[in-house]
């Protein structure tokens, strides 16, 4: 990901991608299978750009930050392992991505699931902050 600045050239500018709050990326390609795929969520505000072999995808009805863990958990990554092509590098595609199934509760759910996951996830890094410091 990359933030459009003055150092940003037009040509790069051109070949970026805008992302927008709420978007989803995804690794298009790595060096092997475990690394593609791999999502994260936008949740900046301010305007960004994706480049290289980011696929963007705009969630629509779902909450992105719940859509962002369940792309990560373990089902959502077999399958997109599965779909992995390459051999030096790997990739997947949009196409591929397209075929990934993942059920989703109501709404209100989602918030809750998210919300849980993102405080444990919160906690988690805080922890191996103060372990890493001793």
């Amino acid at each position: 990901m990359r933030r459009r600045s003055a150092s940003c050239s037009k040509e790069e500018s051109r070949s970026s991608k805008k992302i927008k709050r709420g978007d989803i990326l995804f690794a298009g390609s790595g060096e092997d299978a475990s690394e593609i795929g791999k999502s994260a969520v936008y949740l900046a505000s301010d305007t960004a750009y994706a480049g290289g072999d980011v696929v963007v995808f705009t969630p629509e009805r779902v909450n992105p930050l719940f859509l962002a863990y369940a792309l990560n958990a373990d089902a959502s990554r077999r399958h997109l392992v599965a779909h992995a092509q390459g051999q030096t590098i790997v990739h997947i595609y949009s196409r591929d991505l397209k075929t990934l199934r993942i059920p989703f509760p109501s709404p209100e759910e989602q918030e809750a699931i998210a919300t849980t996951l993102d405080t444990q996830f919160s906690e988690v890094v805080l922890l191996e902050n103060v372990a890493a410091s001793m």
